[in-house]
């Protein structure tokens, strides 16, 4: 590719500029057909206008400065690639120096930009160094999966950054991984740039949708750019994104991919578990986020119905890792998917057998709480907790008494939140511990949970005082765990925490409104400790997710009005 692309730019700029007929300013005015004689033209001599017969040869310098500037393009890309190969052979600390060099602040104080293509706006070249890469890729793998992208760190950093780079690694792909890594560098130098990775992730994504043996990467593009654009208070465009990444697995099969049976150990049958399990925590991320944040939205979640054997979920729970290793030793095939369409619309059944049970239907219709121990599954309830409590609270008239039907749902619901619940690992404890993705997602499924529980009540509380007593105790509990976060947790926690607290902020600004007339109201001033513990904590979450800035604001104004 790099000697084509040179080998073509060197054959441009050997040409010679060919210059076009010109015609004179007097023929032009009158647009009229120039013969361009000079020193003066045809035209002009027959209407006694030689002295005004005048050129302007500026269009032609215009040529020529056209071809200086695309040899000076050739140069840059010759220097650009030097630089590459030798900074994959540098000392960890000549790396460093190179990364402080590209994002260089200029002596004058100003802030400094990235290396440029050689034109005055500053912008980037098609790839940042591969130093400033490393930067950004070590800055945001960390908090890969907050963004929706699980991946096997190792691998995918040597496909990223390696000498060269995996060529299949689709740029929008990379762009978008280098979007958010400005986004936690949280580097003054690096952060005029993030408008300039998110434009050529937009961009490149449109080709990358045509390209139909990489729709992983596109479902994986997807899902970051959503969650970027949800977490900065972007909604729609978030909204939008997810809702393409979800259509994407459902047409690629996705959600209901079969585990691979493997015998023995070999490096094949590794690589085909690690592209299963990229594939499984691709569908489950894009579930979570699809889930979450139309259901917080009070958006209708349309994609995987259980209702169509072509849509309904058949896909495994997810563990904590991509990685081959992670697998069970032994594995049991599950049912195709062809399998599963040919069930009898009767009975259910596959060729006299029973049907395959969907994982996310299995767990909504049980009440014993489907203890799960890996986080990314952990995850994955919670979004379809929430998803089914806001369908349910949404699907009846709240002006008409409440039918028996809703109040067997609303109950079996509610079973099931709290058997939910009751399966969750304890919240940490200690103030020593290191923070990570892994404990920040104890505290997001925690204050998930007990969400779900509010947004089932949260209709029936402004008429039910039990319903209200249920919201205000499920508030408490995402309060308490607030005393529990380290400074450094706010750092691993997702985003879509933020409307879980503003939930129970919202919930503590009714119960002092219904308390203010109230003399000698118990718990008054407990209840206004965790209003204000509630709201510190999305201040200082709002720091990393603007999202989370602005909903502090909305309960700060609620607060202010009401209160």
């Amino acid at each position: 590719m790099e000697g084509h692309l040179g080998g073509k730019m060197s054959s441009f700029s050997q040409r010679e500029p060919r210059l076009r007929a010109m015609s004179c300013l007097h023929c032009r005015r009158r647009k009229i057909k120039c013969d361009s004689n000079r020193p003066a033209c045809s035209s002009c001599v027959r209407d006694g206008k030689s002295n005004e017969c005048l050129y302007d040869d500026s269009d032609a310098s215009e040529t020529f400065e056209l071809y200086r500037m695309l040899e000076q393009l050739e140069k840059r890309w010759r220097d650009l690639n030097a630089s590459r190969s030798a900074a994959a052979q540098e000392s960890p600390q000549a790396t460093q120096e190179c990364i402080h060099d590209a994002i260089r602040i200029p002596e004058n104080g100003g802030t400094g930009v990235l290396p440029t293509t050689g034109n005055e706006t500053g912008a980037l070249s098609d790839e940042p160094p591969i130093a400033l890469s490393k930067y950004l890729v070590d800055a945001f793998m960390p908090h890969a999966e907050q963004c929706g992208l699980s991946v096997p760190t190792d691998n995918f950093k040597a496909r990223i950054n390696g000498s060269p780079p995996d060529p299949n690694l689709h740029p929008a792909l990379k762009n978008s991984v280098w979007l958010w890594g400005c986004h936690f560098a949280r580097d003054p130098r690096t952060e005029p740039h993030k408008a300039t990775f998110l434009r050529r992730s937009l961009e490149n994504l449109h080709d990358l949708l045509f390209q139909t043996d990489k729709v992983l990467q596109a479902i994986q593009t997807e899902c970051l750019l959503s969650s970027y654009f949800l977490a900065h208070g972007r909604r729609l465009e978030g909204i939008h994104h997810i809702n393409s990444a979800a259509l994407l697995t459902v047409i690629a099969g996705f959600h209901q991919l079969v585990v691979p049976s493997i015998t023995g150990h070999s490096h094949h049958g590794s690589n085909e578990i690690l592209a299963f399990n990229e594939k499984l925590h691709a569908f489950w991320n894009t579930f979570v986020l699809e889930r979450c944040w139309n259901a917080l939205n009070g958006f209708p979640s349309q994609q995987w119905s259980s209702q169509d054997p072509r849509t309904v979920i058949l896909s495994p729970w997810p563990s904590d890792s991509v990685t081959p290793h992670l697998l069970p030793p032994v594995i049991t095939p599950q049912p195709s998917r062809a399998q599963h369409t040919r069930r009898s619309a009767t009975t259910g059944a596959i060729g006299g057998q029973a049907a395959p049970i969907a994982p996310v239907e299995n767990f909504l219709a049980s009440n014993n709480g489907s203890r799960a121990y890996a986080m990314a599954e952990l995850r994955a309830k919670c979004g379809a907790l929430m998803e089914h409590a806001v369908s349910i609270e949404g699907g009846r008239d709240h002006r008409a008494p409440m039918p028996d039907v809703y109040q067997r749902q609303f109950s079996k619901c509610q079973s099931i939140i709290t058997g939910f619940c009751g399966s969750l690992p304890p919240l940490p404890q200690g103030g020593n511990r290191e923070s990570s993705f892994a404990m920040g997602t104890v505290f997001t499924t925690h204050a998930m949970a007990h969400a779900a529980m509010m947004r089932l009540h949260c209709c029936l509380a402004q008429q039910v005082i039990s319903s209200h007593g249920k919201c205000l105790d499920e508030a408490r509990e995402i309060a308490g765990a607030l005393r529990l976060l380290n400074k450094e947790d706010f750092n691993f926690l997702e985003a879509t925490i933020g409307a879980c607290w503003a939930m129970a902020a919202a919930v503590f600004i009714r119960d002092l409104e219904i308390t203010a007339n109230v003399p000698r109201a118990p718990n008054r001033a407990n209840v206004t400790v965790a209003l204000d513990l509630t709201t510190s904590a999305m201040v200082t979450l709002g720091k990393i997710f603007p999202v989370v800035a602005q909903q502090a604001q909305t309960i700060t104004a609620m607060r202010t009005r009401i209160l």
